[in-house]
């Protein structure tokens, strides 16, 4: 694979991102994207926030030119869980 291939992780979650929960997640994605030789440009933990989450998937795409971004977390029962419902509105693709 072209080493120029950038990717970013970025993983939701209200605990993960106030340094509550350990982003195990996260981690194991990146090391996945790096075994297939991707350079993880971007690695970041947000809250469940929908604006602060397409802020941060429209600047690695548009500014950083990431080709590939993987997400994670935000998939609770919990009113603040926005990514089950928001995915369709900032996803082009999705791969199960």
């Amino acid at each position: 694979m072209d080493p120029k291939f950038r990717a970013g992780v970025l993983t939701i979650s209200d605990k993960g991102s106030r340094g509550e929960r350990r982003d195990e997640s996260g981690e194991t994605a990146a090391a996945i994207l790096r075994e297939e030789g991707m350079i993880i440009q971007k690695k970041e933990i947000v809250p469940d926030d929908r604006k602060k989450i397409m802020e941060i998937l429209i600047r690695w795409v548009d500014q950083d030119g990431l080709s590939l971004i993987v997400t994670s977390g935000g998939t609770g029962l919990s009113p603040t869980d926005v990514t089950i419902r928001e995915r369709p509105s900032w996803s082009t693709q999705r791969i199960r």
